[in-house]
């Protein structure tokens, strides 16, 4: 069988985020429909949206937050997400001692990676507990992105992460610090976006929908062994990618966590909720940074097998 390359551009170095991406690939489930999968991330310090709208990536990882930067300019932008990756959004706030929960903030100092839609999430987090965003000192994140022992070093008392990587890493850290971490979710619904999600140019998909459907169906299955088999599922992220073998203990923490995260309770993987994924642009909308995004834009599930 003659076999089509297609290529996936990560948003991060690969994690267990992705796990399911490798495990189809070492159980030839790309093979079975005629697939090889070519994972990379992008050189040029691009974000994978811009490799989409580039034709340079037929797939690539983002989260919702991250296509709305593209819609508030452009609401016709060729790009949509075809897949969620996780059941619910699993970022928050890592913090140090001295944050307890949200609300203490107030008078203490949070570390920003710049974005205007990241820095709303915090603030309605923040004041939604109570606290004073108003009186939170901003700073910038540091290049070298090592936030637990930037916490750990008082550099900052909070950031914005992922419970599954950066959350288990401070709980498996050797430091002396106390660290805390809250869902953002837990404190202002509409902030359950989709994070991350599996997108691709919508005119693409016009061109090779049959493709995107054997792409899906084969990626499902990988993401159902991870969840299946957690710990066989991060050998197999190890083995293909070697420098996390430095870090086997968070990866096989990590794995065991997500894995129960990879699709909704008797739920389908993959699939989109109109009302959640339109609750979090409504919100958007109100923060007027760009144009009003429209409903029932930039998501589909018309590739999914549902």
């Amino acid at each position: 069988m003659k076999t089509e390359t297609i290529r996936l551009a990560l948003e991060w170095i690969p994690n267990t985020n992705h796990t399911g991406f490798y495990a189809a690939i070492d159980n030839g489930y790309y093979e079975d429909e005629g697939l090889n999968l070519s994972i990379f991330m992008p050189d040029d310090h691009a974000d994978g949206r811009d490799w989409l709208l580039q034709r340079k990536a037929d797939f690539a990882i983002t989260e919702q937050m991250s296509l709305s930067d593209v819609f508030v300019k452009d609401e016709n932008a060729p790009l949509v997400a075809i897949a969620a990756l996780n059941d619910h959004n699993l970022s928050g706030l890592l913090t140090n001692h001295k944050i307890t929960r949200p609300k203490d903030f107030t008078g203490n100092t949070y570390a920003t990676f710049g974005y205007p839609t990241e820095q709303a999430i915090i603030r309605d987090t923040i004041n939604a507990d109570g606290g004073d965003f108003n009186q939170v000192t901003i700073v910038p994140n540091d290049m070298i992105f090592d936030p637990v022992k930037d916490l750990a070093e008082q550099k900052y008392d909070g950031i914005f992460v992922y419970h599954h990587w950066e959350g288990l890493m401070a709980n498996l850290s050797e430091t002396n610090e106390a660290y805390h971490f809250f869902y953002v979710k837990d404190y202002v619904p509409a902030f359950d976006y989709y994070t991350p999600v599996l997108a691709a140019n919508t005119h693409f998909l016009g061109e090779h929908g049959d493709l995107a459907r054997k792409f899906l169906r084969a990626t499902r299955k990988g993401f159902a062994f991870a969840e299946q088999f957690p710990e066989e599922a991060a050998q197999i992220l190890m083995r293909y990618v070697p420098d996390r073998m430095l870090q086997e203990p968070l990866v096989i923490q990590s794995q065991l966590e997500i894995s129960k995260h990879y699709r909704p309770t008797d739920g389908l993987w993959g699939a989109f909720d109109q009302n959640r994924w339109e609750k979090f642009y409504a919100w958007l909308n109100q923060q007027k940074m760009g144009n009003m995004i429209p409903s029932n834009i930039g998501f589909t599930n018309k590739y999914l097998e549902l």
